[in-house]
C-alpha cells in the first residue's frame, strides 16, 4: 500500500516497522528500506538523538514543502531518508 500523504508514512512508521519501495532520486534505481520511527524497534542513542525534531513538520528550515521522510533503516541501523512522492509501495512488516 502506498501512503497517500507524507503525514500516513509517518504515522505508520512512528508506532511501525514498515518496508518502503521508492525511486532514489538522484540515480533513479528501485531501493526497498525496512524502516521505523518506533523507539521499540531503534537503539535507544538513534531515538535520543532526535531531539525536539517534529518529524511531522512538513515544511522545511527554507520555507518550502518538505515531501522526504526520514527514517531509522533497521538494516544498515541508521538514519536514511526517502522522498514520499517516490516511494513506489509502502507496508507494515508483520513482526
Amino acid at each position: 500500500m502506498k501512503p497517500i500523504t507524507r503525514r500516513d508514512a509517518v504515522q505508520q512508521l512512528s508506532t511501525h516497522l514498515c518496508r518502503v519501495v521508492f525511486i532514489k532520486k538522484t540515480t533513479g534505481q528501485l531501493r526497498e528500506m525496512n524502516c521505523t520511527l518506533d523507539p521499540q524497534h531503534m537503539p535507544r542513542q538513534a531515538y535520543d538523538s532526535l531531539g525536539s525534531y517534529d518529524r511531522y513538520r512538513p515544511i522545511t528550515s527554507k520555507g518550502t514543502r518538505s515531501t522526504v521522510v526520514q527514517v531509522w533503516d533497521t538494516d544498515k541501523a541508521a538514519w536514511r531518508s526517502f522522498d514520499i512522492d517516490m516511494v513506489e509501495s509502502f507496508e507494515q512488516v508483520k513482526e
